[in-house]
């Protein structure tokens, strides 16, 4: 079973029975573009922050601690 789930931007995601998030292939092809082929990696735990303006980060990769994430994410909105 899916149900679509708006998002902002007008993305809509697709969400499977288990809550596992899929990707539509154009998007992820988008980010390839924009920030290499590891952000289409799942085991290297791709990260982009986007700040309130739409800058984007660099990708980052690798696992974080949630007090590092959420030192990046203040980073970000500062």
């Amino acid at each position: 079973m899916k149900e679509s789930c708006p998002a902002p931007q007008g993305v809509t995601w697709t969400r499977s029975k288990d809550s596992r998030r899929v990707k539509p292939l154009l998007l992820l092809a988008a980010f390839a573009d924009a920030f290499g082929t590891s952000v289409a990696n799942p085991p290297s735990t791709p990260k982009v922050i986007v700040d309130a303006a739409g800058r984007t980060g660099e990708l980052a990769t690798g696992p974080s601690s949630p007090d590092d994430l959420v030192a990046d994410l203040r980073a970000a909105a500062a």
